[in-house]
């Protein structure tokens, strides 16, 4: 356990992101191997790969419950000093996350087929993915608790075992994805069924590398199966804190599918582009992410400490270091499109729209990181709601708007980009707006409960 009530906040975000940034770069060029294997097959295979990844991105949303709930409720109990009230947090979420990947394991192959009878009408792209996903969905299945041992280390303050765990994984899932969707050897060609079970084989051994972890730590967590009971109070907690965030990321997964419904009687070279900038913008904001990431941590122990001058310089440190990050990154984006396009397409007009999109969505990166890091402060407090709302304001700026293109018939790739980077600047000021009045509420309860508030370190 690391205590982040103490010491220079700058070094603690900075320790805290460089590990979470490796972390993070694994897991996108775990993204990227299968992605660049995979478009050797063809377009219709590139597609579906990126179509079961919006799945994916639902999982993660669904994840985030357990994720931010119990980060925040850990590192909130850590700055109170109450160990047993970690643990107990610890294995109710371990608990939870192992139902909800039950959950997927049995439904998760009929869900996948609705979702893509609405989401492509190209039986090829339809069909591939169905083939990928039935080898994938162990992976699927297994997020859920991955992702909860991850934010278990966060809210104590330790991040490297999970960059271990992930770049072993990586490793093991760039050696297999060749392998099995080409075959060699013995080894028979399994096309794209092979990278869903090259990322199956991957999950299982970075869980395994884990929970040996925690067997072998310094014992503040420890899993527990004689707790492993339903605590309604803790369940609740982590729904309440983790709840909005799982709602929020469920409706940007539904921006991006109204994104690929919208498109999906125009070319395949546009529905391909998408996919690869998406990958490309995902990559180009790890820096950012492993920022805003550690933000709750170290904000949330600080919180937990009553310690407000603490709490408010992290959320500004953090502010104005991811919009530096993101000013850079729109620079790379607008500049060296179709370089960082060429690796997962050979085809001049796939190259061509990515290059198109990324210079056009350059444009809200800077935004984006501010509702992150506006995100990540609602997240240390216990209180995502505000956050949501500001997601939610997407439903009347974007998908409104787009429902409209469609039926009127004008959709056009031109209109949605741009429509794209307005609602996102649109969202960030409110998102702002929203975490000024939150700081304000908590400053004036701290003071109204006489708390000390000491000075930054």
């Amino acid at each position: 356990m690391k205590d982040l009530t103490q010491g220079s906040i700058p070094k603690h975000i900075i320790s805290m992101a460089l590990p979470l940034a490796i972390g993070m770069l694994v897991h996108t060029l775990y993204m990227f191997t299968d992605l660049y294997f995979v478009s050797q097959l063809g377009d219709a295979e590139t597609t579906a790969l990126s179509l079961v990844g919006n799945v994916l991105f639902f999982i993660f949303a669904i994840s985030q419950i357990l994720n931010v709930g119990t980060a925040t409720l850990i590192a909130n109990s850590v700055g109170k000093k109450n160990q047993a009230e970690s643990n107990s947090i610890f294995n109710q979420a371990i608990l939870l996350s192992c139902i909800l990947g039950l959950v997927v394991l049995f439904f998760g192959l009929f869900v996948i087929q609705f979702y893509l009878q609405h989401t492509t009408t190209d039986l090829a792209v339809r069909e591939a993915a169905m083939i990928y996903t039935k080898w994938f969905i162990p992976c699927l299945a297994m997020q859920f608790l991955f992702i909860t041992l991850g934010a278990a280390m966060r809210g104590i303050g330790i991040v490297k075992p999970m960059m271990f765990a992930q770049l072993g994984s990586l490793l093991l899932n760039i050696l297999l994805s060749p392998l099995l969707i080409t075959g060699w050897g013995f080894i028979p060609s399994m096309g794209i069924s092979g990278a869903g079970l090259a990322s199956s084989i991957s999950m299982i051994l970075a869980i395994v590398v884990t929970l040996l972890y925690f067997r072998k730590a310094d014992g503040y967590l420890r899993i527990d199966l004689k707790a492993w009971k339903i605590d309604r109070s803790t369940i609740k907690k982590l729904l309440v804190i983790g709840g909005p965030v799982g709602l929020e990321l469920t409706l940007t997964f539904c921006y991006i599918s109204l994104t690929f419904w919208a498109i999906k009687d125009l070319t395949t070279d546009v529905q391909a582009a998408l996919s690869i900038g998406s990958k490309i913008i995902q990559g180009l904001s790890l820096p950012m992410m492993a920022v805003v990431f550690s933000l709750p941590a170290v904000a949330g122990q600080n919180f937990g400490a009553n310690n407000l001058a603490r709490f408010k310089y992290a959320f500004f440190w953090v502010m104005c270091c991811v919009s530096i990050i993101m000013l850079l990154m729109s620079v790379i984006a607008i500049n060296c499109g179709s370089l960082l396009a060429t690796p997962f397409s050979n085809d001049a007009n796939v190259i061509d729209q990515t290059q198109y999109f990324l210079e056009i969505v350059a444009f809200n990166f800077i935004a984006t990181g501010i509702v992150y890091s506006c995100s990540g402060i609602f997240q240390a407090t216990g209180n995502t709601f505000p956050s949501l709302i500001s997601n939610a304001s997407r439903l009347f700026t974007f998908v409104l708007p787009v429902i409209w293109l469609v039926l009127t018939q004008r959709v056009s790739v031109e209109l949605l980009w741009h429509l794209s980077v307005i609602t996102v600047l649109i969202q960030a000021a409110l998102s702002l707006y929203l975490a000024r009045n939150h700081l304000g509420l908590i400053a004036s309860k701290i003071s109204a409960t006489d708390y000390s508030v000491k000075e930054v370190s």
